[in-house]
């Protein structure tokens, strides 16, 4: 039976830059481990964070950074404050090897609109194989 082991960097994703910082470029180790052998292997990652503004934002990862559409994790952190009525959403619109495009939606029991600019901070952390 095969287990996989993944080193995390928990407190990147616990750690709050503000959403004026440059984009984190780095590497993980994943091993995995069967009954006779441990396999390492080195896998890249990009983290970042940018305000929103109407009609989605952009993440562009530097050249070579991966070869294949990262596996991404996006949240949000909101810039307006509590709202027990509305709902945030973010939905990922277009992801690529250099690119990955977000799209903050807003919602009621009535309607669904896109977030305003500045409602929210949208923060990324893509991993690649």
């Amino acid at each position: 039976m095969k287990r996989l082991l993944t080193l995390l960097c928990t407190t990147l994703l616990i750690q709050t830059f503000g959403c004026y910082a440059e984009m984190l470029i780095g590497s993980l180790t994943q091993e995995i481990e069967t009954t006779t052998s441990i396999t390492r292997k080195r896998l890249r990652f990009a983290a970042d964070e940018k305000d929103y503004i109407n009609g989605g934002i952009t993440f562009n990862y530097p050249t070579g950074c991966f070869s294949v559409p990262p596996t991404v994790r996006i949240t949000i952190e909101t810039k307006i404050g509590y709202s027990s009525t509305e709902l945030m959403s973010p939905c990922i619109t277009s992801n690529s090897a250099t690119h990955t495009t977000v799209r903050v939606n807003k919602g009621t029991t009535a309607s669904i609109s896109e977030a305003s600019t500045d409602d929210v901070c949208v923060h990324i952390f893509a991993v690649g194989a």
